[in-house]
């Protein structure tokens, strides 16, 4: 009897241990994200846009920002504005971004990458459907699921 007690003990601790455990890792996790998140914040000018190896012209780009707060984007191009929302996971290799928006009542989501190096952003992605891209290139996207690789400059105070 005494022996089924100590071992009732055991498994209840180490039961609470490896809750408690995950609770603390999940808490961590939640923090990095956050603190991902903080790095996005702020508006981007566009720098480059390539679609399927295919570069957008410079002048099709003036004037098209992106505004984070939070988990939140806008993209504003002129009078268009396309909201919607993203999630990281900055423990992949390369990092992951997963972004959805609706844009003329149909909701849109993509999949993809990013890495950030000083005040740019490189963002690089497809459709849902389409694999995520393993590196930062547009050279592998078929017309059903393009790949689309984005570059942003932080925008600089005035």
């Amino acid at each position: 009897m005494r022996t089924d007690t100590l071992v009732v003990v055991v498994i209840g601790s180490w039961l609470a241990a490896t809750v408690m455990l995950a609770a603390a890792e999940e808490g961590t996790k939640q923090e990095v994200v956050q603190k991902e998140l903080k790095k996005f914040e702020g508006t981007w000018v566009i720098a480059s846009m390539e679609r399927n190896r295919e570069r957008a012209p410079k002048e099709a780009l003036k004037g098209i920002r992106l505004i984070i707060k939070g988990d939140k984007f806008a993209i504003k191009d002129g009078n268009m504005t396309l909201e919607g929302t993203f999630k990281v996971d900055p423990s992949q290799k390369p990092k992951v971004l997963d972004a959805t928006a609706t844009e003329d009542g149909k909701k849109e989501t993509t999949v993809g990458i990013y890495e950030f190096d000083g005040d740019t952003l490189k963002v690089c992605y497809t459709p849902e459907g389409g694999e995520r891209p393993k590196e930062f290139s547009a050279k592998a996207g078929t017309n059903e699921h393009p790949i689309m690789l984005d570059v942003y400059e932080r925008e600089k105070a005035k």
